[in-house]
């Protein structure tokens, strides 16, 4: 009889042992279940976040490419502004300079200065710095 006592005793603690492993085990399925759909969340935010990055990445290829084509735009009006419209300047404060201020500084008197003072906003009005002047005299020749 001590043999079957001690046989039940083993039995109910084996029995122990198997409820603690069970509970633990359920426990133990319970996280990884737990950790499973938080694995799925994840993934389904990582592929969430590559096509954010996608998106963001054909945004920042078709801003370069614009930017390339900006600094292409650039560069040539930058080149026109440099041969064209920059020369025009430098000519006509040139012209300016020859035909109203030289004659001011060299002949010195204040008729002079009021009719270049005259010729200068009539011309820059009328656009008209070949014709005649307004007082029927030709232009200043230096």
């Amino acid at each position: 009889m001590i043999q079957f006592n001690t046989l039940q005793q083993e039995y109910d603690n084996l029995q122990i042992d198997y409820t603690n492993l069970q509970t633990q085990y359920d426990i133990l399925l319970d996280d990884y279940q737990t950790l499973n759909e938080s694995y799925n969340s994840l993934l389904d935010y990582c592929l969430l976040l590559e096509e954010a990055y996608g998106t963001l990445l054909d945004n920042y290829n078709n801003l370069l490419i614009q930017y390339q084509d900006l600094q292409i735009q650039y560069g040539t009006l930058k080149t026109y502004i440099s041969t064209l419209i920059l020369p025009a300047q430098h000519l006509v404060f040139a012209e300016a300079v020859r035909r109203y201020y030289m004659s001011l500084y060299l002949g010195g008197s204040t008729k002079e200065w009021y009719m270049g003072c005259a010729e200068l906003c009539r011309d820059m009005v009328l656009h008209d710095s070949d014709q005649e002047n307004s007082f029927g005299v030709a232009s200043n020749i230096a």
